[in-house]
């Protein structure tokens, strides 16, 4: 009877996650794939090619990647203000009062800033 190596089969499986996640265009998502195959392929072809993939999409993921002054580049003088008093754990009506607006226009520029960063909550734009 042939044994199979399951720790083998999952890594081949998860090149193949990684090729698909790349085809995608999330290569930080691949680059996890691959580098989680090295670790079960090993020093064998497979894995060394593995290892070169996570390498490889990992730069993408780098170079794909918008910096943070790209994506505040995006924002209003206003909507930066809010963001930088937000990320800084104030309260819709104390980022108001120290801009001197209605807490509806702070909740206003805070639905835009995360639209336009791609968060959610306020937590996310604090990073």
């Amino acid at each position: 009877a042939a044994t199979v190596n399951v720790a083998e089969q999952r890594g081949h499986a998860l090149l193949a996650r990684g090729h698909a996640l790349l085809a995608r265009s999330l290569p930080d998502q691949a680059a996890r794939c691959y580098d989680e195959a090295y670790g079960l392929l090993g020093e064998t072809a497979a894995g060394m090619r593995a290892r070169d993939l996570a390498h490889t999409a990992l730069l993408a993921a780098c170079a794909a990647a918008p910096s943070d002054a790209d994506a505040l580049a995006g924002l209003t003088l206003r909507e930066r203000e809010v963001a930088e008093l937000a990320g800084q754990g104030l309260k819709t009506r104390d980022i108001a009062e120290r801009l001197v607006v209605s807490p509806r226009t702070v909740d206003v520029h805070l639905t835009r800033i995360y639209s336009k960063l791609g968060v959610n909550t306020r937590a996310a734009l604090a990073r």
